[in-house]
C-alpha cells in the first residue's frame, strides 16, 4: 500500500499599509531626527520593519505611503491566543531605539476567513493533489495499473501547478501604549491577508542578462475557465499529435495541431472555425519576443481584409 503524501504547509501573505499615525504622547528620550519604523512580528515567521524614510534621507510629503509584504508559511494551526505584534520606535539602528508605543491584534477570525474562502474557490484541492502526487510511477516496484484510470479523462481533473489564490482586507484604527500602560497615539492600519496554497509558480524571460518575472495572461491564470466550459458545455475537439496524420481529416468540429505545423493541403469536409492570426514585431521591436498567437473567426479576419482592401473615395470640388 502506498503511503499518502504528507499535508503541504500553504503560503499566506501579510501586506502592510500605515495609512495614518498621530502620537499624542511624545517620548522625550527620543530624538526627533530619527526615522519612525514600525515593527510588525507574527509568530517566528515574520518579521517586517516600515520606516517612514530611509536613514539619512529627508521627508518628501509627495511620497507613497509606507507599505511592504511578506510570504511565510504556516506549519500550525492559528489559534486564539495568537497575537500580531506591532512596536512603534523613533530608530536609527537594531541597537539604538526608542519605543514610542506598542499594541497586538487578534488575526485568528482573519486566517478563519481566509482559510473558508480559499476552500470553496478551491473544492477537494489537498484530495487532488494526493491523487496526482500517488498517481506518480517509481522505479521500484510493480506500476502496473497506476495511470490507467478513468478520472484521467475527466477536464476537472487537471494537475494545477498552483491554485487559486484568496484574499481578505480589512482597515483597522489601533491604541498604541507605552511600557507604563499610557496611551501614546492611535494607527490607522490597512491589513491585506493573502493564501497562495502550497506552492507559487512564476514564469521568467530573460531580459538582456537578467532574468525577469513575466506577466501572467488573464487565460493563462489558474482559475480561469474557457468561456465555452463555463457552462459545462465542453466543445468536441479533435488533436493531431504526428505529421503521419497530415492527409487525415478532423475527425471533430475544431481540430487543434500540438505541434504548430502548416494546415493540410487535403480537402475538408468541414471549414476551420479557428484560424491563427500572428503577431510580427516591428523592426524597432525586433527583440522583444514574439506575442502569443490569437485565434480568431474566419468571418471576422475576412470582414478585416475587405475593409482594408476597400479603396477610398476621392472627394470632387467644383469651381
Amino acid at each position: 500500500m502506498v503511503p499518502s503524501p504528507p499535508v503541504p504547509n500553504l503560503l499566506y501573505m501579510f501586506d502592510f499599509v500605515i495609512d495614518d499615525l498621530v502620537i499624542i504622547r511624545k517620548n522625550h528620550c527620543a530624538p526627533e531626527e530619527y526615522s519612525t519604523c514600525v515593527e510588525f512580528t507574527f509568530r517566528s515567521n515574520l518579521y517586517i520593519n516600515l520606516c517612514d524614510r530611509e536613514y539619512g534621507g529627508c521627508i518628501d510629503p509627495k511620497q507613497a505611503r509606507c507599505a511592504k509584504c511578506c510570504i511565510f508559511p504556516l506549519d500550525k494551526p492559528v489559534t486564539d491566543e495568537d497575537r500580531l505584534l506591532i512596536h512603534v520606535y523613533k530608530k536609527r539602528t537594531d541597537r539604538c531605539k526608542f519605543l514610542i508605543g506598542m499594541t497586538e491584534m487578534v488575526v485568528k477570525p482573519l486566517f478563519d476567513e481566509i482559510d473558508k474562502t480559499f476552500e470553496d474557490q478551491n473544492t477537494d484541492w489537498l484530495m487532488k493533489r494526493q491523487d496526482s502526487l500517488k498517481g506518480l510511477p517509481t522505479l521500484k516496484g510493480s506500476n502496473r495499473d497506476m495511470l490507467d484510470r478513468c478520472e484521467c479523462f475527466n477536464a476537472g481533473f487537471r494537475r494545477r501547478e498552483q491554485l487559486c489564490p484568496n484574499y481578505v482586507v480589512v482597515k483597522r484604527m489601533l491604541p498604541l501604549f507605552n511600557l507604563c500602560n499610557q496611551q501614546t497615539g492611535n494607527m490607522v492600519l490597512l491589513l491585506r491577508l493573502l493564501c497562495h496554497g502550497p506552492t507559487i509558480v512564476s514564469q521568467l524571460h530573460l531580459v538582456g542578462n537578467k532574468f525577469v518575472p513575466v506577466e501572467q495572461p488573464p487565460d493563462q491564470h489558474p482559475c480561469y475557465i474557457l468561456p465555452e466550459e463555463r457552462e459545462g458545455n465542453f466543445p468536441t475537439t479533435g488533436y493531431r499529435y504526428f505529421s503521419c496524420n497530415l492527409d487525415k481529416l478532423c475527425p471533430c468540429d475544431t481540430c487543434e495541431d500540438e505541434f504548430d505545423r502548416d494546415c493540410p493541403t487535403v480537402p475538408c469536409m468541414n471549414k476551420c472555425k479557428r484560424i491563427v492570426e500572428e503577431y510580427k514585431p516591428c523592426g524597432i521591436c525586433g527583440d522583444v519576443p514574439l506575442l502569443p498567437t490569437r485565434f480568431v473567426s474566419r468571418e471576422n479576419l475576412l470582414a478585416k481584409r475587405k475593409c482594408k482592401k476597400k479603396p477610398t473615395q476621392k472627394r470632387c470640388c467644383k469651381t
